[in-house]
C-alpha cells in the first residue's frame, strides 16, 4: 500500500486519498474472495468425505454378506471330515494293526464308497445351488 502512495507522490491529495481507498476495497474484496473461494472448497471437501465414507460402510456391509458362510457350508465341512476319516484315518488305522486277512477289512471298503458317494452328493447339490437363477431383490 505504501508504494502506491509513494509512486503517486506528485498528485493531489483528494486524488491520493480516492486511489488509496481504491487499493484498500481491492485488496479487501479479493481477500474475501479467496476466503469465500477457500470456505467453498473446504465445503465441498467435507462433503466428499462424508460421501466417500458412506460408500464405504456400504462396501463393507456388502462385503460382509458375501463371504458369511452359510449352513450348506457346514454340512461340506462335516461331509469332508467323515471322508477324510473314512478313507484316511479308519484305513491308517487298520493297517497299523496288522489284519491277517483283508477279507476281515473288506467292511472298510463301503464305509469309503458311502463317504465319497455323500461328498459327491453334496458337490452335485452344492453346485446346482449356485447355479440356480435367484429372483431380483
Amino acid at each position: 500500500m505504501e508504494s502506491l502512495t509513494a509512486s503517486i507522490g506528485g498528485l493531489p491529495p483528494g486524488t491520493k486519498a480516492i486511489l488509496t481507498n481504491v487499493a484498500a476495497t481491492d485488496a479487501r474484496g479479493t481477500a474475501a474472495r479467496r476466503r469465500d473461494g477457500l470456505v467453498t472448497a473446504h465445503q465441498v471437501a467435507q462433503q466428499q468425505v462424508q460421501d466417500y465414507e458412506a460408500e464405504s460402510r456400504r462396501l463393507q456391509e456388502a462385503h460382509a454378506e458375501i463371504v458369511r458362510p452359510d449352513a450348506r457350508l457346514w454340512w461340506g465341512v462335516g461331509i469332508v471330515v467323515l471322508f477324510a476319516a473314512a478313507g484316511v484315518a479308519l484305513p491308517l488305522w487298520i493297517m497299523a494293526q496288522g489284519p491277517k486277512d483283508l477279507a476281515s477289512v473288506r467292511w472298510l471298503f463301503w464305509v469309503f464308497a458311502c463317504a465319497l458317494a455323500a461328498l459327491l452328493a453334496y458337490i452335485v447339490v452344492y453346485l446346482a445351488d449356485l447355479t440356480r437363477a435367484k429372483p431380483p431383490q
